[in-house]
């Protein structure tokens, strides 16, 4: 199986400041995919030394995910 994946980054004007598209090949969730851009993304920004980044996403089992480790590294 293959799935698509990918991300856009938006500097502080909506101008696309970096953009990455993925194949993934394996039986990945939505989930999984959705996830994967979005480390995908994290990474791209650590690697530009970004030091505030937003996630925008319509996954909210995602957003609640990435909530919860955001509550714990506090």
């Amino acid at each position: 199986l293959r799935a698509g994946a990918a991300w856009i980054c938006y500097d502080a004007n909506w101008h696309v400041a970096g953009q990455y598209a993925m194949a993934l090949h394996c039986p990945c969730s939505p989930l999984i995919t959705k996830a994967t851009a979005c480390l995908e993304a994290v990474r791209w920004a650590m690697g530009q030394q970004l030091q505030q980044i937003q996630i925008l996403t319509d996954c909210q089992v995602l957003v609640k995910l990435l909530q919860s480790y955001n509550s714990n590294v506090d």
